[in-house]
């Protein structure tokens, strides 16, 4: 499962990387890994930075794909009463932060994967080796709250 994750996150990169046009670029990945009380997740970004000139004037722009992948370090029967789960990943400060809410089901698995891309952003879209990334799930009021660190 989780090669197939890779795997997709490159070709989705790659995808990202040969849609663009005579420019310079810069491709980046990046893991950040956190664990707290009751929860695991892992944030995978890769990202495209282009640069090119226009009316002699440098601009850069980004694409970016990401998969977060939150998993419950508990038992299925201790999420099978709740009404909602939510989570935030990134800094809510800065505004470069995702949020989800979900509708739990007692079949719901104890791991939640969300995939994304951003295209043509600014370059500050992109998380830096030294941005703090900031976890918060809450399912039904009981929060748990930690951060990612960049795996090397």
């Amino acid at each position: 499962m989780k090669k197939g994750i890779i795997i997709i996150f490159i070709i989705g990169v790659i995808l990202i990387s040969g849609c663009m046009n005579n420019s310079e670029q810069e491709i980046i990945q990046r893991l950040y890994i956190g664990e707290g009380n009751e929860w695991m997740v892992e944030y995978l970004m890769g990202a495209v930075i282009k640069e090119s000139v226009e009316d002699g004037k440098s601009l850069q722009k980004a694409d970016k794909v990401f998969v977060i992948t939150l998993k419950y370090k508990g038992k299925s029967e201790d999420l099978a009463d709740a009404e909602y789960i939510t989570y935030s990943v990134g800094d809510t400060s800065s505004g470069k932060s995702i949020e989800e809410i979900f509708e739990s089901s007692k079949n719901e698995p104890l791991i939640i994967t969300m995939r994304g891309a951003q295209t043509g952003g600014d370059i500050d879209i992109i998380e830096g080796p030294e941005d703090i990334i900031d976890v918060r799930i809450n399912v039904d009021g009981k929060i748990d709250s930690f951060k990612l660190e960049l795996k090397d």
